[in-house]
């Protein structure tokens, strides 16, 4: 049973990354039940999922907001941190779920034991890399 008094965060805006994946659904949705106004944000290519349509659909647009950008491009991420300030206000609560089991291709592509060096590399730099830059970036507004 939700507790509405406990975890009231009715005005605070908070950011979403990885918005679009189940685990960032779930967020979403959390936060708006506790009064939140919520900016998901998920990769250039990534589509707004059914589950995030619906949530937009029930809590509304003013409240649920989405948009794209590149984790690893710190330009990108000010722009983006700046555009979100002006609209909704300053960010208090930054939720990272972005991440992936690989990069640049499903989870069962390949294991750990056949995958290169190389392709290990851009998983750890997306998995670690990116929260750590998404962080300073927000933590500096």
């Amino acid at each position: 049973m939700y507790n509405s008094k406990l975890f009231e965060l009715d005005g605070e805006v908070v950011v979403v990354t990885g918005a679009n994946d189940d685990f960032g659904a779930i967020w979403l949705e959390g936060l708006l039940l506790a009064g939140a106004n919520v900016v998901g944000i998920d990769q250039p290519e990534a589509a707004m999922s059914k589950r995030c349509m619906d949530l937009q659909a029930r809590f509304g647009a003013s409240r649920l907001q989405f948009y794209h950008a590149d984790f690893t491009d710190r330009s990108q991420l000010i722009e983006l941190r700046d555009a979100i300030e002006k609209s909704q206000g300053v960010v208090s609560i930054l939720v990272n779920c972005t991440g992936s089991g690989q990069a640049n291709g499903g989870i069962d592509t390949f294991t750990l034991l056949d995958s290169p060096l190389c392709q290990y590399h851009d998983v750890l730099a997306l998995n670690v890399d990116t929260i750590v830059e998404v962080t300073q970036v927000f933590a500096a507004s």
